[in-house]
């Protein structure tokens, strides 16, 4: 059975006729070796025989059912743009599918979206292992529907977005400041902020750190505007907003039984594996979606 024997114990080993000549180093490398190479063969043996007992628990029938699930990286999910998302749900063998399954998508809510969860449908795949599932995400001119991208982010800098500096600032760190918002070519739905504002020795703004966001919808193109005296100078310093400031929400699939709604999923009978899949588990494979591989992040655009 194996093609390296129990090399034993070592003062057994060195009294071998082909061994007992040998260096002292170079027998204790000789014998390590064939320890080594027997335990390999042993540890391969017993994985085997464990592989073994289970085919004969499972009475040799491979059964079918879900083997992972993960969201298409692309196209990116936009929550202001209409557009539509698509996940896999991939299967141990092929199956056939009618009807509308769904499978439940878990957001976070992180980004200000109205919906905790939301239906992908069944679209393609039928015939073979790889389901693909899609949701259709609605325009939102307002950047507020059941996956948005409109809370604006606290204590992240929002400096490469100032589009306008005020005149001779004076170079000071500036607390508390309330900045006015405006729609300007972003949706409505967005409030005045508070901000730390530090002007630098050149007399521009170096940093604008929103601590207090009052909990508005913002999109790209807003506006945040506060009068240059405030830092005592003089015009506007005026911020306008892109898809970098604005935290979106992040969609998951978390485990559950795929929804059938009415239709059906089928082990396909194409050999002899399969037939003993369906005589032993019933032409239903195992419905159980194990969590998702991957997650998706909102973009407000």
């Amino acid at each position: 059975m194996y093609k390296q024997e129990n090399p034993g114990h070592w003062l057994n080993w060195l009294k071998k006729p082909e061994n007992s000549k040998l260096p002292v180093l170079e027998a204790k490398q000789k014998y390590l070796r064939e320890q080594l190479m027997y335990e390999q063969q042993y540890n391969s043996f017993v994985e085997a025989q464990r592989a073994v007992q289970l085919n004969v628990v499972n009475g040799g029938t491979v059964f079918n059912g879900i083997v992972d699930t993960y969201l298409d990286q692309t196209p990116v999910f936009q929550s202001i743009t209409g557009n539509t998302q698509t996940l896999k749900v991939n299967f141990k063998l092929p199956v056939d599918v009618t009807g509308t399954p769904t499978v439940t998508a878990t957001n976070s809510q992180s980004g200000g979206g109205s919906a905790a969860t939301f239906a992908y449908s069944y679209a393609s795949g039928t015939g073979t292992k790889s389901l693909t599932f899609e949701h259709v995400h609605p325009a939102s001119t307002n950047n507020d529907a059941g996956a948005a991208a409109n809370v604006l982010t606290e204590d992240k800098d929002l400096f490469n977005s100032i589009t306008t500096q005020p005149s001779t600032a004076t170079a000071d760190t500036y607390v508390g400041e309330t900045l006015t918002w405006a729609a300007g070519t972003g949706g409505t739905g967005g409030s005045t902020v508070t901000a730390t504002i530090v002007v630098g020795d050149l007399q521009i703004v170096d940093s604008v750190i929103v601590t207090d966001n009052a909990s508005g919808v913002f999109s790209p193109g807003n506006t945040l505007t506060l009068a240059g005296s405030n830092l005592g100078g003089t015009g506007n310093l005026v911020i306008t907003l892109t898809a970098d400031n604005l935290t979106g929400d992040v969609i998951s699939i978390g485990t559950q039984t795929l929804a059938l709604n009415g239709g059906s999923i089928s082990t396909i009978n194409s050999n002899t594996i399969t037939n003993d899949t369906i005589r032993r588990q019933g032409v239903q494979p195992n419905l159980g979606v194990p969590e998702g591989k991957n997650s998706k992040t909102v973009v407000a655009s």
